[in-house]
Order: C-alpha cells, then structure tokens, then sequence
C-alpha cells in the first residue's frame, strides 16, 4: 500500500504487522507483537466509524474497461497509478464536497443545526 493517505493509525497497523513477519524472532517477541498487532488493529477498526465515503479499486474494476487484459496486468496496472488515482480521487472529493455544501440553500457556514437533528 502506498503511504498517500495513511492515517497514524494505518502506520502503527503497518509497523506492527511488519514486527510479526519479522525473520528470525524469538517466540516470546513474536507473541508480544501479535498482541500489539492486536490492539492496533482493533484500535483501527475502532476509528473506521470516523471514515466516509472510501473508495476502493480492484483488479476486475479495470478488467470491466480492459476485458481482454489478463487479471494480473490489471492488478499491476492499479499498483502502478495507485498514487495517482488516490490523489485525484481526493482533489474531486473535495470538489464534490464544497459543491454539495453550497448547494444547501439557507445555510450559513456556521449553521449545521439542520444536520443534527
């Protein structure tokens, strides 16, 4: 994964996965770091509530515009552009945003009373 957009939480999840897959750890290291790798996965799943709107891209996704390309030419295809199609799916994102906020006629920047009740 590309470290374009990973949240603190994502790079704790990283580094404590890489702890386990570390080469040549004794047992009793090993079963800490499953126990961290433990807590920060639940702690990321825990912040998910706190994320909208993700998209996410698979290889069949490009087969559906490629059909002819084999599957693992469209999986390296999106390994490849990865950074590219993240930093333009968050440039239009916040396009899209600030368009649907003006879009709500009668609210001011500092009158959100209507989106929580």
């Amino acid at each position: 994964m590309a470290n374009l957009g990973m949240t603190p939480l994502e790079r704790k999840l990283s580094l404590a996965v890489e702890a386990v897959l570390e080469e040549g750890l004794q047992p009793e290291h090993r079963a800490l770091a499953m126990r961290r790798l433990s807590r920060a996965f639940a702690e990321w799943q825990d912040d998910l509530g706190h994320i909208f709107a993700r998209a996410l891209w698979r290889g069949e996704d490009v087969a559906g515009l490629r059909p002819r390309w084999p599957m693992e030419a469209c999986e390296e295809f999106l390994s490849q552009e990865e950074s590219r199609i993240e930093e333009a799916m968050v440039e239009r994102g916040w396009d899209v945003i600030g368009d649907l906020l003006a879009s709500r006629s009668g609210e001011g920047e500092d009158a959100p009373e209507d989106l929580l009740r």
